[in-house]
């Protein structure tokens, strides 16, 4: 099924950031409290007004949390919105397909 697919090759939530410019967002703050909320989570993306990040898989337990002390702490770190995506299935064939493309290289090595 997709689910059990999106858990098991999965890379997990997908979170976007909207920067306030005009308040100036701080990016290294906003990562730190992310972190200090779902340890595990990466920023991947911080182009123009996005800040991306991929949480884990077993987070969803620290989101309440997590949104709360975004959409409080709004202004203070520069953020306009947010929004959070679960992985979609696409993302899960194309990595397998890397995945697989890894193993193969390894193999001919």
């Amino acid at each position: 099924s997709s689910l059990y697919l999106k858990k098991k090759f999965g890379v997990g939530y997908h979170m976007v950031l909207v920067k306030d410019h005009e308040r100036e967002c701080d990016e290294t703050a906003v990562t730190q409290r992310v972190l200090e909320i779902v340890p595990g989570s990466r920023l991947v993306g911080n182009a123009g007004a996005e800040l991306a990040y991929v949480l884990p898989n077993d987070s969803s337990a620290q989101f309440a949390e997590l949104f709360s002390l975004l959409e409080n702490n709004r202004q203070e770190l520069g953020i306009l919105s947010f929004g959070v995506s679960v992985t979609k299935l696409e993302e899960v064939f194309l990595k397998v397909g890397e995945d697989e493309g890894i193993v193969s290289n390894k193999k001919l090595q």
